[in-house]
């Protein structure tokens, strides 16, 4: 799916409207789409049907009447606050406004004439809002913040830069963000990920042609896509076919990561992985499935050799930062050709002095690490101009750089960025990176390349940690073994298997 900028959106409706589509007609199919995605959320979170609309001049405005005016004719009781006077709105949201009233919608003066509604829409500021917001709007989405309400932004957050994420004074904070078609670069730059909450997709029907149409800069991951790549799945198939995959993790103390990212390649699809960890690790007792090879120092060959025999590889979880695990690394890395994912201290060691690399390699930093590879600072969250970086960095390496955390990002040479937003807060623990880790590398085992491989495993990897934040009830508390568990539920829900004959049938 397109990301786009509030101006490549505008253009894209605009080109609509030559075609033939009216702006009226725009209107009332975000209104109606907005009000079903609102019914479903006060349905599914067993809220009383009663809705408060933030309305501003502009034809976002307009949006949050169409919705009130759809809502209304489900049944929901829909109030509205306007900052502005009705003459100094838009002509399509003054129509609006006068549609919401004339079937029974009200018009309240004062926010505190809300206070008994379950949620908010919030349609004060489109997509090409900028700078602050004036004083009467600033008090206004503070007290909605501080309400204690959902909120469910129409199109983007009001006071969120579309363009950029930044907010120059204070932004309604969104439960969930409905955008209208496509969503917008500012969701996930500068403060934007803070803002939008769950993102909704509504559908405007464009015409098919302004989808194929993109500068493909951005996409987002999006589940359809991932199922178009997920590898299929032979009856006749045995566990090689399934995928081997090759280790080298691991080290005194750090056992953990290398056996969670061991599990996270037979969780993620894999029929065999073998271990390599050094001799004076204690790996054991492995979970049984686990095959495991020790090695020390003096065997870069002969481990290469024997990984050299899987379908993929990863390096790098719990290895450490010894200096004789990065002697290690060049040794056998120049004996080496598997697709591979480089993770964790493998980055650190290669960040210090690159080492040899197969051709079809996914490195996967989190910010630190990407500071490191990279040479320089890095601000909290990415930026626009970032971006260019990583895109040279992939090229002058000839990787696919899967860059780790709130929002995961896949970049390769020749190619759009494609954005994952399906991480979740919960995911914040030690040793879901490794997971992460083994997943890629069943993907990659099962000849999906560097990039597919990044952008379904991040994807599944995002939703297994719902799921298991889901199951545990919290936010808190998670930690990497739920997010293991998840991972074949989290294959269901993408692509549910197909039905199956009673168990006794021949």
């Amino acid at each position: 799916m397109h990301i786009l900028t509030p101006e490549e959106q505008r253009k894209r409706e605009e080109y609509a409207i030559q075609m033939g589509c009216l702006e009226e007609s725009l209107m009332e199919q975000a209104g109606k789409g907005v009000a079903d995605a609102t019914v479903e959320f006060l349905s599914f979170h067993k809220l009383p049907h009663t809705v408060g609309l933030l309305v501003g001049k502009g034809n976002n405005g307009g949006d949050a009447f169409t919705a009130g005016c759809s809502l209304l004719e489900k049944g929901v009781k829909v109030a509205a606050l306007q900052v502005e006077p009705l003459e100094q709105a838009s002509l399509l949201c003054q129509k609006q406004r006068n549609r919401f009233m004339q079937r029974g919608g009200s018009l309240v003066d004062t926010f505190s004439l809300l206070a008994s509604v379950s949620l908010f829409l919030d349609g004060l500021f489109g997509t090409g809002f900028r700078g602050a917001p004036q004083p009467a709007y600033a008090d206004l989405i503070r007290a909605a913040n501080a309400s204690g309400r959902p909120i469910l932004a129409i199109d983007i957050p009001s006071g969120l830069n579309g363009t950029t994420g930044e907010v120059a004074g204070v932004a309604i904070e969104a439960t969930a963000t409905l955008f209208l078609e496509f969503p917008k670069r500012g969701f996930f730059f500068g403060r934007g990920w803070e803002k939008i909450g769950h993102l909704h997709p509504i559908s405007l029907s464009l015409p098919p042609c302004l989808h194929e149409e993109s500068p493909d800069q951005f996409q987002l991951i999006t589940s359809d896509l991932c199922k178009t790549l997920l590898p299929s799945l032979s009856r006749s198939r045995h566990k090689y076919q399934s995928g081997y995959v090759a280790g080298f993790a691991g080290s005194v103390g750090m056992e953990g990561a290398a056996t969670l990212a061991a599990l996270g390649t037979l969780r993620g699809g894999g029929g065999v992985v073998r271990l390599f960890y050094p001799k004076d690790a204690a790996l054991s007792p492995l979970p049984v499935e686990i095959l495991k090879r020790a090695y020390t120092h003096q065997e870069a060959e002969e481990v290469a050799q024997e990984m050299e025999r899987a379908n993929a590889l990863f390096l790098g979880p719990g290895l450490g930062k010894k200096q004789e695990t990065a002697l290690f690394l060049h040794s056998l890395g120049r004996f080496l050709s598997k697709p591979t994912v480089i993770d964790a201290d493998a980055l650190y060691h290669f960040s210090l002095s690159p080492f040899p690399i197969p051709k079809e390699v996914l490195f996967t930093p989190h910010r630190g690490e990407l500071s490191q590879l990279l040479h320089i600072p890095l601000p909290a969250q990415p930026t626009l101009a970032e971006t260019e970086l990583w895109r040279t960095y992939a090229t002058l390496h000839g990787i696919t750089l899967l860059i780790k955390g709130p929002i995961s990002w896949v970049v390769s040479p020749g190619q759009p960025i494609w954005v994952n937003s399906m991480g979740d807060a919960s995911m914040a623990t030690a040793g879901s990176g490794d997971v992460l880790t083994g997943l890629l590398a069943a993907l990659l085992a099962q000849n999906l390349s560097p990039t597919q491989a990044a952008i379904v495993g991040s994807y599944l990897h995002g939703l297994a940690g719902r799921i298991a934040a889901a199951k545990r009830g919290s936010d808190r508390g998670l930690i990497a073994s739920d997010i293991l568990w998840a991972l074949p539920e989290a294959f269901c829900r993408l692509l549910p298997p197909l039905h199956r004959p009673n168990m006794l049938w021949v």
